[in-house]
């Protein structure tokens, strides 16, 4: 019997593809935070070990043309913190962790061209070592990661940008990381990552002011959900939005919030690759009523063990916004390994991730999310199928 050759042609449909880019920065063995600047058209990068600012500047399609670089400080000040400013259009806020100061800088018009630096900042002692900026309203927020040469304590800083000598600082267990206001309640946050813990910065006398030292409520991390809290962000529903690393081994795939009342909730990864990997940072894409929070998580195998093998990846997950149930699960993993993934960047043309210890910047375009239906890691199309589309006939787009 002679075998038949039959087109397969009754459903037809497009496919988007994965699109991830990794571009070489200038050599560094650590390179850590960064800000989109100049109307979108231009990133800025910190890298710590020789205190550098690199400047990106991006073609019309997000994607990065060239890069340049600056000494701030000098080769010892620790460059680390870059947050872009909400009251200064165009600047950034960046912390110089060796020198304990908060400066304020423009970017250059173009990569080549220079920043200026506007306002320099003191902490203000005991506090030393800022790792991370947030501004809100008059005020900066940062988290002095080194235990002060005062006390040998650590601490949550506010300082107001106008008069520095208006500030107030929280005692906090060791290693702060990340400091988020809530939106609800106003009250800040931080990550402690050592300890797992998150600390809630309440003012005692009901107002961010005055200059004692004041002592935060800490909320431990169930060791049931897993360990070291690092990355947050204010999230769509108007709440804190936290993930967790793990220490030296698996992960637990695991990112939570935080409510208006201090109660944790958490959700996990579902898909074979995310339910065990270490989560280090997370972002949200811009949300619309009646849609599913789109939220993009950042996992790394910055303190994990070599054989461990955790991924440097972004897992694209949308969740229901009543239930927090995950509705699709994508993962993005980097080209380049055992890379120390370290931030995740939003932006209209798609995602910038950081690589602590390989001097590079990941690109990842985001075309798959009009995939229908929707990519679930965690579901049973998945496990039977992939990536695959459910369709005799595709059309590949990039649109």
């Amino acid at each position: 019997m002679i075998p038949s050759i039959t087109p397969k042609t009754a459903t037809q449909g497009t496919a988007y593809t994965k699109r991830i880019n990794e571009y070489p920065l200038p050599a560094a063995m650590m390179t850590h935070e960064l800000a989109l600047v100049n109307n979108g058209k231009m990133i800025v990068l910190s890298q710590m070990d020789d205190s550098t600012l690199i400047q990106l500047d991006l073609d019309d399609s997000g994607c990065p043309i060239n890069a340049y670089s600056y000494q701030i400080g000098n080769s010892t000040s620790e460059l680390h913190g870059v947050t872009a400013s909400s009251s200064y259009a165009g600047d950034v806020w960046v912390t110089l962790q060796n020198d304990s100061q908060l400066l304020r800088l423009t970017p250059g018009a173009v990569a080549s061209e220079a920043p200026t630096l506007q306002a320099t900042i003191d902490v203000p002692r005991p506090g030393m070592g800022p790792h991370c900026v947030s501004e809100y309203g008059d005020d900066l927020w940062c988290s002095c990661k080194n235990p002060s040469d005062d006390t040998g304590e650590y601490y949550v800083c506010r300082v107001n940008k106008e008069d520095p000598s208006n500030y107030t600082l929280w005692t906090v267990p060791q290693s702060p990381v990340f400091v988020i206001k809530h939106p609800l309640t106003g009250e800040v946050y931080a990550s402690i990552d050592t300890d797992s813990k998150i600390v809630r910065c309440t003012p005692s006398e009901g107002d961010y002011s005055g200059t004692n030292i004041q002592t935060p409520e800490v909320i431990d991390i169930p060791s049931t959900q897993g360990s070291t809290v690092v990355g947050m962000c204010a999230g769509p529903d108007n709440n804190i939005w936290f993930v967790l690393l793990g220490g030296s081994g698996a992960g637990t795939g695991t990112f939570g919030r935080i409510l208006s009342d201090a109660t944790l909730e958490f959700v996990t990864l579902g898909g074979s690759l995310g339910s065990t990997a270490g989560l280090l940072h997370l972002t949200f894409a811009p949300y619309t009523d009646g849609d599913d929070y789109r939220v993009y998580i950042l996992s790394s195998d910055i303190t994990k063990d070599a054989d461990i093998n955790q991924p440097n990846a972004v897992f694209d997950v949308t969740l229901n916004p009543q239930t927090l149930a995950i509705t699709s699960e994508v993962s993005f993993v980097f080209p380049t390994q055992y890379s120390w993934a370290h931030r995740v960047l939003y932006s209209d043309f798609g995602l910038y991730c950081t690589q602590l210890q390989t001097s590079g910047l990941v690109h990842i375009q985001l075309d798959i999310e009009g995939s229908n239906p929707a990519i679930n890691e965690g579901g049973s199309g998945y496990q039977q199928h992939g990536i695959g589309a459910p369709y005799d006939t595709l059309v590949y787009s990039d649109d």
